[in-house]
């Protein structure tokens, strides 16, 4: 069965399947050249989510920010009967359905303004990418170090482990269950589970280190998908952490 969670993380790549497939024509019909790439940028995104293959997010955060820009022209008609025609012509203009923007016109000659601004809509789909991002990390192998040279760890490092599943922690989302290959020894507590979360929320990444809250969870206790009661998963050390 799948979780509420789990819906929440599906949430993104259903939404530009929706999206694409009310764009594309239009897209192709009033050769917007930069919307049709940010369409088909999107899909690739979509395909490589639900194959498990590569990285969809780098594809779903382009998806999102080449929707910021609105840069188009339009030229005002006023046809015999005295209405004003407003024709639009896309310049740098991948916005999805939705037409809700700020910005200023300018007039350019000949009935025509250009208009520059941002649209406001992708700022919603910013916080929906969050949740795939993270989605994203289970199943990886991760490992961490400490980030002092004295440490309150028995173990010798580094520590590797694999990512189960994400948990929000005392209304904190984006933590992560992590399974270490070795106990973890420390403070009386031996355990092979922990939970993590970066710092200054960043997103873990092969390249480079990323520091992070680590919290260990207690030998037969249970983590379910939201926890009340984060004094139950104390709190030691920062921890260096990064993709294997």
């Amino acid at each position: 069965m799948i979780t509420n969670r789990h819906l929440k993380e599906l949430i993104l790549p259903i939404l530009i399947i929706l999206l694409s497939l009310f764009n594309f024509s239009k897209y192709i019909t009033s050769i917007n050249i930069f919307g049709l790439l940010t369409t088909i940028i999107g899909l690739i995104g979509v395909a490589i989510f639900f194959l498990k293959k590569g990285n969809p997010n780098l594809f779903f955060k382009i998806w999102v920010f080449s929707q910021f820009p609105a840069v188009y022209s339009e030229n005002i008609e006023l046809l015999e009967n005295g209405i004003r025609f407003f024709k639009e012509t896309p310049i740098l203009n991948t916005n999805q359905i939705i037409n809700l923007k700020l910005g200023l016109n300018f007039g350019i000659g000949n009935n025509t303004n250009l208009h520059i601004g941002i649209y406001l809509i992708p700022l919603a789909y910013l916080g929906i990418y969050k949740l795939t991002v993270v989605s994203h990390l289970v199943n990886k192998e991760i490992e961490f170090f400490p980030i002092k040279n004295e440490t309150e760890f028995e173990n010798r490092f580094p520590i590797n482990g694999r990512v189960l599943k994400r948990v929000e922690l005392g209304r904190e989302k984006d933590w992560l269950l992590i399974e270490c290959d070795d106990e973890i020894s420390i403070d009386n507590i031996k355990t092979k589970n922990v939970l993590i979360k970066p710092k200054d929320e960043k997103t873990f990444g092969k390249k480079k280190n990323i520091v992070s809250y680590l919290r260990l969870v207690k030998e037969n206790m249970e983590t379910p998908d939201v926890i009340n009661h984060k004094d139950e998963y104390p709190f030691y050390e920062w921890m260096s952490i990064k993709l294997k």
